[in-house]
């Protein structure tokens, strides 16, 4: 999708809908701070239902014309959604009335925003990998080990460039790709430290494995999962040093 400037678009998420099945997330957009209105998607981890609807909200922009003629198409489109919405939190919660999370009521989300544009990560790859020393080579070899992947074009996911960038960040100067090696054992433990340092139960992890992975338990998670599960404890722990 192309749009004039990507950093014109502002986009909130908020968690309406949780069960054992599925996720409903809100993405509200701006474009130049004119409100474009919401829209709801749905999928079986958060980043799969908040994916769904931020592209719904950019395919909204592409036919912005549809919205000069008429500037209450928005509003129209979301009262629509939220109609269908609270007709299924009533029948949901009828046949699941254990599930406490299913009367979320738009909770926001500190996810971060998906860019249209990623050149702001790449050219912090090209900085790192510069500081690193690392010759093309040396890329190409961790990003099999950390992604699967021979080459950095192949990366077609958001969230994995995060990772790549991520993992990336946290390596120190004179280590090369040979001295790597990602081990699931090792990965869980560090999520445990994590989660340690979170002060959070274990309890607290699995809600954040099953909103984000659609799983109960890390020994269900392969490695890039890890790697992002990972990711997303750090951004948590992070939160907590900068408030």
């Amino acid at each position: 999708m192309e749009l004039s400037n990507s950093t014109n678009i502002r986009t909130e998420s908020y968690l309406s809908y949780v069960d054992n099945s599925r996720v409903i997330v809100k993405v509200r957009g701006w474009y130049k701070e004119q409100t474009i209105g919401s829209t709801l998607a749905e999928g079986k981890t958060i980043n799969e239902a908040e994916n769904e609807a931020i592209e719904k909200i950019y395919k909204r922009l592409l036919n912005k014309d549809d919205l000069r003629i008429n500037k209450n198409l928005p509003m129209q489109e979301e009262q629509i959604e939220e109609n269908k919405l609270d007709k299924y939190k009533n029948r949901s919660y009828k046949a699941n009335s254990n599930i406490s999370n299913n009367r979320v009521e738009h909770t926001k989300l500190d996810l971060p925003n998906i860019p249209v544009d990623w050149s702001k990560e790449l050219s912090s790859i090209d900085l790192q990998l510069e500081k690193l020393g690392w010759s093309k080579t040396d890329e190409q070899q961790y990003l099999l080990k950390i992604l699967g992947l021979s080459d950095r074009s192949k990366i077609t996911s958001y969230s994995k460039l995060k990772i790549y960038l991520y993992n990336l960040n946290s390596l120190e100067v004179g280590t090369f790709p040979n001295q790597i090696d990602f081990n699931l054992e090792e990965l869980i433990l560090k999520s445990t430290k994590l989660i340690e340092k979170l002060n959070w139960d274990m309890s607290k992890g699995r809600e954040l494995l099953k909103l984000h992975f659609d799983c109960n338990s890390r020994n269900e998670l392969n490695q890039n999962q890890l790697l992002e599960f990972n990711m997303i404890l750090e951004d948590h722990l992070n939160s907590n040093y900068s408030v």
